[in-house]
C-alpha cells in the first residue's frame, strides 16, 4: 500500500499518526508533501515521519515553497494511487485538494481543522470562511459540494462526542506519541519534576501579561518559531514542538488559554487536566460573532467552558 500526505502546518502531524498506525503494517511507501516556510521545515518533518514508520516502509518528501506547486505535485501523486493507496490531506480546508475527491481512486483521509469542522458543512462556510455577502449566496452550492466530495474517513478529535458531517466515517483518534528528540528536549524543561501550568498566548492574549495576572513563576509555553518558554526563559530548539505535544509529557498540571485547537488535545490527552479557555476578541473579531458561538458550543461538548475575555491578559 502506497500513502501520500499532504501536511499544511507543523501539527498536522498528531492527526496524521492515527491513520498511519492503523496502516503501518500495510504499508510499503509514505511520501509527505508540505511547505517549508515558517510552520514547517524539513528537519522537524523528517524527524516525526522516522521516528513513526519501521525501516521497511520507504519515506520519501516533496518540498515546496510555492503553495500551488504543492498542491500540483498533490495531485500527480494523487492520479496515480491505486483503490488499494491513502491519500491524506486537509481536504476540506484548500477547494484545490477537496476538488480531488469527487473522482479520486485511493482511500481518502481528511485532517480536520478541529473546532471549525464541528461546525457542518453550512455554518463552516457562513461562520469560519467568509462573512461577506457572497458566503449568504453560495450556501446552496457549498452544501451540494460538500455532499459530493466527502472524503472517506476522519480520525476526528471530538469523536465521540460528535461525528464530522464532511466525511463518510469518523473515526476516534490516537493518543500520539512523543517522539525520541523532542521526548529529551521536554525531558529536560521538567529536569526539576515540578509540574507546570501551560500557557496559550496569541489573538491578543500577551504571554508577559498572562503571566503577570496568573501571579506565576512556573510555566511553560510554546511558540510558532522554533523555541519554548520556560519560567521566563526563551530556550531556542532545533526542531519545532508544538504545545499538544507538552501536553503528551504528563508534566501539565492545568492549561490557560483561548480557545484553541490545543484546548481539544489537552482534553483527549489527559481527560482530568483542568482547562482554563477563555474568549479572545481578536479572535472572533477575525472570524465574526457565530463563530464564537459554535466554537463555545462545541467546546462545551466536551467539558470544556469558554468563559469572558480577562482584560488583563490582552494587550
Amino acid at each position: 500500500m502506497k500513502c501520500i500526505i499532504f501536511i499544511d502546518k507543523y501539527s498536522d502531524w498528531l492527526e496524521v499518526y492515527s491513520p498511519l498506525m492503523e496502516y503501518k503494517n500495510k504499508l510499503s511507501t509514505v511520501k509527505v508533501f508540505f511547505l517549508e516556510n515558517a510552520r514547517n521545515d524539513k528537519q522537524s518533518m523528517k524527524s516525526i515521519f522516522d521516528e513513526l514508520l519501521t525501516n521497511e516502509i520507504s519515506l520519501q518528501f516533496c518540498i515546496e515553497k510555492d503553495k500551488n506547486k504543492l498542491f500540483s505535485s498533490f495531485k500527480i501523486a494523487m492520479g496515480q494511487l491505486s483503490k488499494k493507496d491513502i491519500a491524506i490531506a486537509p481536504y476540506i480546508r484548500y477547494r484545490n485538494l477537496w476538488s480531488l475527491i469527487y473522482d479520486s481512486r485511493p482511500i481518502t483521509v481528511h485532517l480536520t481543522e478541529v473546532i471549525p469542522d464541528t461546525f457542518g458543512p453550512i455554518l463552516y462556510r457562513v461562520a469560519f470562511r467568509g462573512k461577506n455577502l457572497k458566503s449568504w449566496l453560495t450556501i446552496p452550492f457549498a452544501y451540494v459540494y460538500a455532499l459530493l466530495h466527502k472524503p472517506d474517513i476522519c480520525y476526528f478529535p471530538f469523536f465521540n462526542h460528535m461525528k464530522n458531517s464532511f466525511v463518510k466515517e469518523t473515526k476516534k483518534i490516537s493518543i500520539p506519541i512523543i517522539y525520541n528528540k523532542n521526548k529529551e528536549v521536554l525531558q529536560l524543561c521538567f529536569s526539576d519534576g515540578v509540574k507546570r501550568p501551560l500557557l496559550i498566548s496569541g489573538f491578543g492574549f500577551d504571554l508577559d501579561k498572562m503571566v503577570k495576572s496568573l501571579n506565576i513563576e512556573k510555566y511553560v509555553a510554546t511558540s510558532k518559531n522554533k523555541e519554548i518558554i520556560v519560567d521566563g526563559n526563551t530556550i531556542p530548539l532545533e526542531e519545532r514542538i508544538c504545545a499538544e505535544e507538552v501536553v503528551l509529557t504528563r508534566m501539565v498540571t492545568n492549561i490557560i488559554g483561548y480557545n484553541s485547537t490545543a484546548m481539544v488535545w489537552a482534553k483527549i490527552i489527559d481527560p482530568q487536566i483542568k482547562v482554563e479557555c477563555y474568549t479572545a476578541k481578536e479572535l472572533n473579531n477575525n472570524y465574526g460573532r457565530l463563530y464564537a458561538l459554535l466554537s463555545k458550543k462545541a467546546l462545551k461538548k466536551i467539558g470544556v467552558i469558554q468563559l469572558p475575555e480577562p482584560k488583563q491578559f490582552v494587550i
